[in-house]
């Protein structure tokens, strides 16, 4: 078994063991009441139906996927940025809908001594947008973009407010107000899924920058940010 799954089997096996004590469904059990008993039954079944359970009760269902017309904007461009050790890209990654138009903001730094295409961090950043400073004259160990640097890895982020706002209204603001169709359903997405559907945006970018290993790009974050 791949160590990744049998991971994946012992948390839940442990989880299992507990659900009845804890009044949970025991999640190695199928919808169908059919036991998880090999790591095949997990990726080809009881995986999505936990994925599903995951839509309709926690995070929702995004009406859209990626916009027609998403436009790519490089607004800055230094090579020589964090004293030469990367290259500065900030993008502006526009899109429109029904209810008007916005865009994402995208930080991104790209090591210079290392073989490119280089593999790829992408932070959704959660705090103030200082954080994240793209000259880096501050600087935060909630990112620390130059030690991701140092160890070949460039660093991207971007602040989740341009997509939806950390706020209990944020559903009536962002990109809520712009793809959602009233009424609002009982499994539409909340604002930890627009901020997902904002770091699949800027993977959209990602992927067409030659500079990134669109293969090797892993999505970060801390707290809300972080599920």
């Amino acid at each position: 078994m791949h160590p990744r799954i049998l991971l994946i089997a012992t948390t839940f096996a442990v989880l299992s063991a507990h659900a009845a004590e804890l009044k949970l469904p025991d999640p190695l059990t199928l919808q169908n009441g059919g036991k998880v008993t090999a790591a095949e039954t997990w990726r080809q079944q009881r995986r999505g139906e936990i994925l599903e359970l995951f839509r309709t009760h926690v995070y929702g269902r995004a009406p859209i996927g990626r916009p027609n017309g998403l436009v790519f904007e490089l607004t800055d461009t230094a090579p020589d940025a964090m004293d030469g050790k990367a290259t500065r890209k900030q993008l502006k990654i526009s899109f429109s809908g029904p209810g008007g138009e916005g865009a994402i903001r995208l930080v991104l730094f790209v090591p210079n001594a290392t073989r490119k295409p280089a593999p790829c961090m992408l932070l959704i950043c959660n705090r103030p947008p200082s954080n994240i400073d793209p000259t880096r004259a501050e600087k935060s160990p909630f990112w620390p973009a130059e030690e991701m640097i140092a160890r070949g890895y460039a660093a991207a982020a971007f602040y989740n407010a341009d997509v939806a706002p950390d706020k209990p209204d944020a559903w009536t603001r962002g990109v809520h107000a712009i793809f959602d169709s009233p009424p609002r359903a009982a499994d539409s997405w909340g604002t930890i899924a627009a901020w997902a559907w904002g770091a699949s945006r800027c993977m959209d970018y990602l992927t067409s920058d030659p500079d990134i290993d669109a293969k090797r790009v892993a999505v970060v974050g801390h707290s809300r940010g972080g599920k």
